[in-house]
Protein backbone atom coordinates (compact mmCIF):
# COMPACT_ATOMS: atom_id res chain seq x y z
CA UNK A 1 0.00 0.00 0.00
CA UNK A 2 1.09 3.77 -0.09
CA UNK A 3 2.79 5.66 2.73
CA UNK A 4 0.73 7.38 4.43
CA UNK A 5 3.00 10.42 4.73
CA UNK A 6 3.31 10.91 1.17
CA UNK A 7 -0.05 11.34 0.50
CA UNK A 8 -1.97 14.38 -1.13
CA UNK A 9 -5.01 15.62 0.59
CA UNK A 10 -7.99 14.65 -1.15
CA UNK A 11 -10.27 17.25 -2.73
CA UNK A 12 -13.16 15.49 -0.86
CA UNK A 13 -13.98 14.03 2.38
CA UNK A 14 -13.56 10.69 3.89
CA UNK A 15 -16.86 8.25 2.70
CA UNK A 16 -17.85 5.64 4.29
CA UNK A 17 -21.49 4.55 3.39
CA UNK A 18 -21.99 5.12 -0.61
CA UNK A 19 -25.69 5.29 0.04
CA UNK A 20 -25.29 8.40 1.65
CA UNK A 21 -24.14 9.56 -1.87
CA UNK A 22 -27.92 9.08 -3.26
CA UNK A 23 -28.95 12.28 -1.20
CA UNK A 24 -26.23 14.45 -3.07
CA UNK A 25 -27.38 16.26 -6.46
CA UNK A 26 -24.01 16.61 -7.70
CA UNK A 27 -23.65 12.81 -7.78
CA UNK A 28 -25.65 10.34 -10.61
CA UNK A 29 -27.09 7.56 -8.83
CA UNK A 30 -27.85 4.20 -11.76
CA UNK A 31 -29.42 1.10 -10.99
CA UNK A 32 -28.33 -1.62 -13.50
CA UNK A 33 -29.45 -5.12 -13.72
CA UNK A 34 -27.02 -7.69 -15.18
CA UNK A 35 -27.91 -11.36 -15.79
CA UNK A 36 -24.38 -13.54 -15.29
CA UNK A 37 -24.25 -17.20 -16.03
CA UNK A 38 -24.54 -19.20 -13.85
CA UNK A 39 -20.86 -20.52 -12.97
CA UNK A 40 -19.99 -16.27 -12.99
CA UNK A 41 -22.67 -15.60 -11.11
CA UNK A 42 -21.46 -17.83 -7.96
CA UNK A 43 -17.90 -16.60 -8.37
CA UNK A 44 -19.09 -12.81 -8.24
CA UNK A 45 -21.32 -13.57 -5.56
CA UNK A 46 -18.71 -14.74 -3.66
CA UNK A 47 -16.58 -11.93 -4.02
CA UNK A 48 -19.05 -9.53 -2.96
CA UNK A 49 -19.73 -11.32 0.11
CA UNK A 50 -16.14 -10.43 0.98
CA UNK A 51 -15.49 -6.92 0.06
CA UNK A 52 -18.52 -3.68 0.42
CA UNK A 53 -17.99 -2.93 -2.82
CA UNK A 54 -15.96 -1.56 -5.67
CA UNK A 55 -14.50 1.69 -6.63
CA UNK A 56 -13.23 2.55 -10.00
CA UNK A 57 -11.33 5.81 -11.01
CA UNK A 58 -11.41 8.32 -13.93
CA UNK A 59 -7.51 9.48 -13.74
CA UNK A 60 -7.96 11.75 -15.99
CA UNK A 61 -4.60 13.50 -17.80
CA UNK A 62 -5.50 17.10 -20.00
CA UNK A 63 -8.07 15.71 -22.57
CA UNK A 64 -7.40 11.74 -21.30
CA UNK A 65 -8.57 9.33 -19.28
CA UNK A 66 -6.34 6.34 -18.46
CA UNK A 67 -8.02 2.88 -18.83
CA UNK A 68 -6.98 -1.07 -17.57
CA UNK A 69 -6.82 -4.03 -19.99
CA UNK A 70 -6.32 -4.21 -23.91
CA UNK A 71 -9.43 -5.66 -25.71
CA UNK A 72 -11.60 -4.77 -23.00
CA UNK A 73 -10.06 -1.86 -21.50
CA UNK A 74 -11.99 -0.16 -18.51
CA UNK A 75 -11.50 2.07 -15.94
CA UNK A 76 -9.09 0.91 -13.41
CA UNK A 77 -10.66 0.38 -9.62
CA UNK A 78 -10.25 -1.67 -6.48
CA UNK A 79 -12.58 -3.68 -3.51
CA UNK A 80 -13.44 -1.76 -0.65
CA UNK A 81 -13.58 -3.59 2.50
CA UNK A 82 -16.08 -3.51 5.18
CA UNK A 83 -15.93 -0.21 6.87
CA UNK A 84 -13.02 1.50 4.72
CA UNK A 85 -12.89 5.23 3.49
CA UNK A 86 -14.00 4.34 -0.31
CA UNK A 87 -12.03 7.55 -0.85
CA UNK A 88 -8.88 6.31 0.54
CA UNK A 89 -9.64 2.80 -1.61
CA UNK A 90 -9.55 4.74 -4.56
CA UNK A 91 -6.65 6.96 -3.56
CA UNK A 92 -4.59 3.46 -2.83
CA UNK A 93 -5.69 1.41 -5.64
CA UNK A 94 -3.98 3.80 -8.08
CA UNK A 95 -1.28 4.55 -6.44
CA UNK A 96 -1.08 0.95 -6.57
CA UNK A 97 -1.12 1.22 -10.19
CA UNK A 98 0.51 3.68 -11.33
CA UNK A 99 3.03 4.48 -9.13
CA UNK A 100 2.09 8.07 -8.93
CA UNK A 101 0.85 10.42 -5.85
CA UNK A 102 -3.29 10.71 -7.32
CA UNK A 103 -5.84 13.26 -5.72
CA UNK A 104 -9.23 11.62 -5.63
CA UNK A 105 -11.86 14.53 -6.30
CA UNK A 106 -15.39 14.34 -5.40
CA UNK A 107 -17.39 10.88 -6.41
CA UNK A 108 -19.44 11.06 -9.91
CA UNK A 109 -21.94 8.15 -9.85
CA UNK A 110 -22.90 5.58 -7.42
CA UNK A 111 -23.14 2.56 -9.76
CA UNK A 112 -25.69 -0.88 -7.94
CA UNK A 113 -25.63 -3.21 -10.09
CA UNK A 114 -28.17 -6.24 -9.53
CA UNK A 115 -26.18 -9.31 -10.97
CA UNK A 116 -28.89 -12.07 -11.66
CA UNK A 117 -28.51 -15.53 -11.73
CA UNK A 118 -29.10 -16.35 -16.01
CA UNK A 119 -30.71 -19.61 -15.20
CA UNK A 120 -32.89 -17.80 -12.68
CA UNK A 121 -32.89 -14.35 -12.86
CA UNK A 122 -34.92 -13.52 -9.53
CA UNK A 123 -31.63 -14.34 -7.95
CA UNK A 124 -29.73 -11.32 -7.80
CA UNK A 125 -27.26 -9.38 -5.27
CA UNK A 126 -26.26 -5.88 -4.98
CA UNK A 127 -23.12 -5.07 -6.03
CA UNK A 128 -22.44 -1.05 -5.51
CA UNK A 129 -19.70 0.99 -6.83
CA UNK A 130 -18.78 4.23 -6.70
CA UNK A 131 -16.84 5.98 -9.26
CA UNK A 132 -14.18 8.89 -8.38
CA UNK A 133 -12.67 11.51 -10.83
CA UNK A 134 -9.01 11.88 -10.23
CA UNK A 135 -5.52 13.78 -10.93
CA UNK A 136 -1.52 13.39 -10.77
CA UNK A 137 -0.51 15.51 -8.15
CA UNK A 138 3.00 15.87 -9.78
CA UNK A 139 3.04 13.82 -13.11
CA UNK A 140 5.93 12.28 -14.02
CA UNK A 141 6.61 13.06 -18.05
CA UNK A 142 7.64 9.01 -18.63
CA UNK A 143 4.05 7.95 -16.99
CA UNK A 144 2.22 10.48 -18.96
CA UNK A 145 4.07 9.56 -22.01
CA UNK A 146 3.82 5.62 -21.22
CA UNK A 147 1.83 4.50 -18.62
CA UNK A 148 2.63 1.15 -17.23
CA UNK A 149 2.00 -0.66 -13.89
CA UNK A 150 4.72 -1.33 -11.42
CA UNK A 151 6.08 -5.35 -12.48
CA UNK A 152 4.84 -6.20 -8.83
CA UNK A 153 1.38 -5.00 -9.23
CA UNK A 154 -1.03 -7.46 -8.17
CA UNK A 155 -4.89 -7.45 -8.58
CA UNK A 156 -7.34 -10.46 -8.59
CA UNK A 157 -8.63 -9.26 -12.12
CA UNK A 158 -5.00 -9.79 -13.75
CA UNK A 159 -2.13 -12.70 -13.57
CA UNK A 160 0.24 -9.56 -15.00
CA UNK A 161 0.32 -6.38 -14.73
CA UNK A 162 -2.46 -4.93 -16.84
CA UNK A 163 -1.89 -2.84 -20.03
CA UNK A 164 -2.90 0.74 -19.35
CA UNK A 165 -3.30 3.02 -21.89
CA UNK A 166 -4.99 6.91 -21.94
CA UNK A 167 -7.91 7.87 -24.31
CA UNK A 168 -9.44 10.76 -25.39
CA UNK A 169 -12.70 8.73 -26.02
CA UNK A 170 -14.59 5.71 -26.50
CA UNK A 171 -12.92 3.51 -29.22
CA UNK A 172 -13.91 0.02 -29.65
CA UNK A 173 -11.25 -1.21 -27.30
CA UNK A 174 -13.43 0.34 -24.42
CA UNK A 175 -15.41 -2.33 -22.78
CA UNK A 176 -19.27 -1.50 -23.47
CA UNK A 177 -20.52 -1.59 -20.24
CA UNK A 178 -18.37 0.85 -19.48
CA UNK A 179 -18.48 3.23 -22.54
CA UNK A 180 -20.32 5.48 -20.36
CA UNK A 181 -18.07 6.32 -17.88
CA UNK A 182 -15.25 6.99 -19.98
CA UNK A 183 -17.61 9.51 -21.29
CA UNK A 184 -18.62 10.64 -17.56
CA UNK A 185 -15.07 11.07 -17.09
CA UNK A 186 -14.19 13.04 -19.65
CA UNK A 187 -17.14 15.40 -19.54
Amino acid sequence: MTDTNTRSEDAQSPLTDPDSLRERDDVVVEEVTRPMPDEKFEALRERYDAIAGVVQVGLTHEDAVLLWGEESAAPPGGSVDGGEDWVAAARDAMEDLTGQQVEIDDPLLLEVTHFARESDESETFPAPSVHFGASLVDPDPAFVSDPSAPEDFEHPMFEDPPQLQWVEAVTDAVDENHAHHVDLYLD
